[in-house]
């Protein structure tokens, strides 16, 4: 049978598809907009039409919008005000609404406040007041915990290296999953680098290049975004993931320690590709090509590709006879070694052979060139490191001088004070 089934009304549904066009009406302000339907009988009585009839009338738009934040969210949100997708005078929409909150948390977020969340953020509106206007205000959600309203700091940062899981490591242990020991670590800076392997998979100054983020600082989420993003762009690693851990469970704590799990990936591709080929005179034949690619091949997200290229071509037969090489007298191997310096491509490459030897075996080859210049890196990385020290004390110091809650966790917590000293904290202020 060529017909089709045919389609009946509860099938479609127009009741259904009212509200719904209602609903899409309301949420872009039509508040006093709806659509209705209609059944419109047709000749055939086993037959009919559905009409719909949309009402739009005036739309909504957003008159006072208030925010109505603490000290320090307020002022966050007031210098970046000028990003809002909800402004006086614009038409009122549900899609705003929802862009609006999703730009107030990434601001607090990048401004320490780790446990933001959109569902922390409540509107209340009225359109009673003012025909066809919505007077808005914006405020916290009254049952979102204390831990989202405070602003917290990175402490220990580290960097969790593995090795890719082969499939012969998989059979050696019967399928199951067993991970191997981390063997080794290194400190660069303020980042803890823990690997696998007997070596670092990767050159920590390279790894260390990429964070955007450090220890002491104000928890910055478009940081972390970036840090990630920079490590993909290295295309070596398989999995990555940051995990932000509380350092205790006290009311006092403002700070986070960040693990990154690394999974090395496995940093061999082959390609081969394989070609036939003919040419306009006559000649054809098939060509392949093998290329070896290594990445991280120096453990500085470097790729080192090889290629290999062969072809055969013959001529056809039609133009030039049988393809049948006329027997000749043969030669002795010295013969033949002797006439390859006949040629002067020959004798070329090995006077740029005795040119360049000296390159790559002399005194200033280019093997010492390099270690001269990995040993200005090293020293480069030690005086950054001391930069880098002398910056987060003066950080310290100035949270000490400022922050006397800070104060007070550190000296509780580090030096095992308790409230009986309260003279303590005071001779530190």
């Amino acid at each position: 049978s060529f017909s089709t089934p045919p389609i009946t009304i509860s099938h479609v549904s127009p009741a259904t598809r009212a509200k719904v066009a209602t609903s899409l009406l309301q949420n872009y302000g039509y508040f006093r907009g709806n659509v209705n339907y209609e059944l419109v009988s047709q000749k055939n009585p086993k037959k009919q039409k559905i009409t719909y009839r949309v009402k739009l009338d005036k739309p909504y738009l957003f008159d006072s919008i208030q925010y109505r934040f603490p000290v320090t969210e307020d002022s966050l949100l007031r210098t970046t005000a000028h990003e809002a997708y909800i402004r006086r005078g614009s038409q009122f929409s549900t899609l705003d609404l929802t862009n609006e909150k999703t730009r107030i948390v990434n601001t607090l977020r990048d401004n320490g406040f780790y446990y933001y969340r959109p569902d922390y953020i409540t509107y209340l509106a009225d359109s009673t007041n003012t025909p066809y206007r919505v007077a808005l205000r914006v405020v916290p959600d009254i049952d979102m915990p204390a831990k989202a309203r405070k602003q917290y700091y990175f402490g220990n940062v580290s960097a969790y290296i593995r090795q890719p899981r082969t499939r012969s490591a998989r059979q050696s242990t019967g399928g199951r999953r067993t991970e191997l020991q981390y063997t080794d670590s290194l400190m660069l800076n303020d980042l803890k680098i823990v690997y696998q392997g007997d070596r670092m998979p990767v050159a920590p100054r390279v790894l260390f290049k990429n964070f955007k983020f450090w220890k002491r600082r104000t928890f910055n989420q478009s940081r972390v975004d970036q840090t990630l993003a920079n490590l993909h762009s290295m295309n070596i690693f398989s999995g990555m993931k940051f995990t932000f851990t509380p350092r205790d469970t006290t009311l006092t704590n403002d700070t986070l320690d960040v693990r990154l799990d690394l999974t090395m990936d496995q940093l061999i591709d082959t390609e081969v590709n394989f070609n036939i080929t003919q040419k306009s005179n006559s000649q054809i034949g098939p060509s392949l090509g093998l290329i070896f690619s290594k990445r991280n091949a120096f453990r500085h997200g470097e790729t080192l590709s090889v290629g290999l290229k062969g072809s055969y071509e013959w001529q056809t037969q039609k133009q030039f006879g049988e393809n049948k090489l006329r027997e000749k007298k043969k030669k002795t191997n010295l013969q033949r070694f002797f006439e390859q310096f006949k040629d002067v491509m020959i004798l070329i490459l090995i006077a740029a052979a005795v040119v360049i030897m000296p390159i790559f075996f002399g005194k200033d080859s280019l093997n010492q060139q390099h270690k001269g210049s990995l040993d200005v890196e090293k020293y480069q990385a030690q005086i950054e490191s001391l930069h880098h020290a002398i910056d987060s004390c003066n950080l310290e110091i100035e949270r000490l001088r400022n922050d006397s809650l800070y104060k007070e966790n550190l000296l509780r917590t580090r030096y095992g004070m308790s409230r009986k000293g309260e003279h303590v904290f005071q001779m530190v202020k």
